[in-house]
């Protein structure tokens, strides 16, 4: 009631909105008058207890504002939807919620819901080669692998294989050099073996027989060659001449004379020191036992083994015929040339053998061989073993799809399948083949398997019409039309058509199709040329059914019927409902009908009951 005249009053209760005037109130549900007021992005609806107009922002979507003035900001641009710094924030194509996805070169350590960005290199190198380094390309940041100094890319730029340098053609090494690495770079070094020269440089070996290169820098009455077993230079005096320098400075001189004097055959003489009488002395290789007068020369070898190590056979060089010890087969000289000292071999740096060999006997003979020890391969000889790492041949024999590696107890080779790779033989056995193949890389039958191109990793994928219900790393998939509504307008329902009884989607009541009866896009019949009503009318919904409805606008009244509403200016029909002493007029902001009364007439009702008297 009007607190002045007690006249009735009609107040539209919380959540609706008056449409019509003040004399004739028209109430519609707020949410249905532009949204009720909300952002764009933020659907209207109800408090339950007090039906007040609630604004609350779309999935996707965040409140800047306040709980009373709601302003939604794609949650994307604020602070990357709380994805992480080093992810892209966007939406899902069917709820348009946040999806954060790891840039280029990250991987999720986390889960789909929370998703964590680690440097894909921090990972398990990147799923790269062990002897490799894990790097980013510097225009996309995708994972690049790089063998390490010293090792050599076997594989490809998509699927790097390294294998050590010096394992491949000698690592380019000249046929006469030894290929190493540098100690402190790992970087493969060439240096010429024992008896050859470098002609060339650091950075280029060249490598020549060093006898060919001015006689080895031997003396020119001493031919140059190797030493058999060392292959090191050897300068030998000529027939005729005899060293008069050291074993390792050959001085050759002529030392003969006619008819040796009527002396020892093997005895030449020399000229006495002082004096300068003649003075017989034995050959080179022969030893005198009798005088300086009289020389009496025997076979320096049969003289306390010609002065050489008791674990040395004394023989004679065959240009020079000087003596030469030579150390017994087990035994190595730790002197010198001139100074042969034996040793037992197998007490001395293992042996001169490959760190990675272990000695053996063999079969009938109980000989010592040496064979590699597990994880290694022989590519020397029994007697003398050289080992390198069995990855390094042929991956290991392991098959062309799997990585060799070293269990860490044992050091034996484990062959492992490569990312995107399902071992299909046994343990001992492993065959590589592609995960897709193998039951489909263990993918919901309804989710095709493919690879991602980074790391290979299977990647499963949702057919269409299927919707993933798990996660990012277990994909389930189940018929998205199931799920939601089948992703269909949720103001849609389905039907069977006629004849074919294939089903067909058509809107609710007040919703009108804009799309097509596979796929409805359901929109409200009053957004669609005001739902055809009046240009005068309000187009709005029932409450109970949602059918459509037009009430004229605050100003106006239906001049038709309730089926076909026609809305005139309520001034020219019956004067508005005003008294008739009254004159019609509209307010100037809300166009709704004012009563004002005529000259010589006063108002004796209420504002909004205009009486004139």
């Amino acid at each position: 009631h009007d607190n002045s005249t007690n006249a009735f009053v009609c107040t539209c209760i919380t959540g609706f909105t008056n449409t019509g005037t003040a004399a004739n109130v028209v109430c519609q549900d707020t949410c249905t008058a532009p949204n009720g007021g909300c952002d764009p992005n933020a659907p209207c609806t109800h408090d339950k207890s007090t039906n007040a107009v609630v604004c609350t922002c779309k999935s996707g979507f965040i409140n800047t504002g306040s709980a009373t003035s709601v302003v939604c900001k794609d949650t994307c641009t604020v602070n990357n939807g709380g994805c992480d710094p080093t992810a892209v924030c966007t939406h899902a194509e069917s709820t348009n919620a946040v999806v954060c996805i790891c840039k280029t070169g990250f991987t999720n350590t986390g889960s789909a819901a929370s998703v964590v960005c680690k440097d894909t290199c921090n990972i398990n190198n990147g799923g790269c080669d062990p002897t490799a380094v894990c790097t980013h390309d510097i225009s996309t940041n995708a994972v690049a692998c790089a063998c390490k100094t010293g090792f050599t890319n076997t594989g490809s730029s998509g699927s790097v294989v390294c294998q050590d340098t010096c394992t491949i053609n000698n690592g380019g090494c000249n046929p006469s050099a030894v290929c190493k690495h540098d100690s402190s770079t790992n970087a493969a070094v060439c240096s010429c073996n024992t008896g050859y020269t470098n002609v060339g440089s650091v950075g280029s070996v060249v490598c020549q027989d060093t006898c060919t290169a001015p006689n080895g820098g031997c003396d020119p009455h001493a031919p140059c060659t190797h030493d058999k077993s060392t292959n090191a230079v050897v300068c030998t005096c000529k027939t005729g001449y005899t060293n008069v320098g050291s074993a390792t400075n050959v001085v050759c001189k002529d030392t003969s004379i006619p008819n040796n004097g009527g002396h020892n055959h093997n005895g030449p003489y020399t000229h006495g020191n002082g004096r300068n009488h003649r003075v017989w002395k034995c050959k080179t290789g022969y030893t005198n036992i009798g005088t300086h007068r009289r020389a009496v020369c025997i076979d320096t070898c049969t003289a306390r083994n010609g002065g050489c190590d008791p674990n040395a056979a004394c023989t004679h060089d065959k240009s020079t015929n000087a003596v030469v010890c030579t150390c017994k087969a087990g035994f190595t000289n730790v002197g010198s040339a001139s100074n042969v000292e034996c040793k037992d071999t197998s007490t001395i740096n293992h042996g001169g053998h490959d760190p990675n060999a272990v000695p053996t006997h063999g079969k009938g003979t109980n000989g010592r061989v040496w064979k590699c020890k597990t994880g290694y391969t022989n590519i020397g000889t029994h007697d003398r073993a050289v080992c390198i790492d069995t990855c390094t041949i042929k991956n290991g024999g392991c098959h062309r799809h799997a990585v060799c590696l070293h269990r860490k107890s044992t050091h034996a080779v484990v062959c492992t399948c490569r990312n995107g790779y399902t071992n299909t033989g046994s343990a001992k056995r492993v065959v590589c083949e592609d995960s897709c193949t193998a039951r489909n890389g263990g993918c919901d039958r309804n989710a095709p398997c493919t690879h991602g191109k980074l790391t290979n990793g299977v990647v499963c994928t949702c057919k269409t019409g299927y919707t993933n219900v798990g996660s990012a790393t277990n994909v389930l998939c189940k018929d998205t039309s199931t799920i939601n509504h089948g992703g269909r307008d949720r103001n849609a329902v389905s039907t069977h058509g006629k004849g074919t009884n294939a089903r067909v989607w058509q809107c609710k009541t007040g919703f009108t199709n804009v799309g097509t009866h596979d796929r409805a896009v359901c929109i409200d019949t009053c957004t669609i040329k005001n739902g055809g009503c009046h240009r005068h009318a309000v187009c709005l919904h029932r409450k109970w059914t949602h059918a459509v409805f037009c009430a004229c606008r605050s100003g106006y009244t239906n001049t038709g019927s309730a089926k076909r509403v026609v809305c005139e200016d309520s001034c020219t029909a019956r004067n508005g409902g005003c008294d008739r002493s009254g004159t019609c007029t509209h307010d100037r902001s809300t166009n709704a009908v004012v009563c004002t009364c005529k000259t010589g007439y006063t108002n004796v009702g209420s504002a909004t009951n205009v009486l004139c008297k």
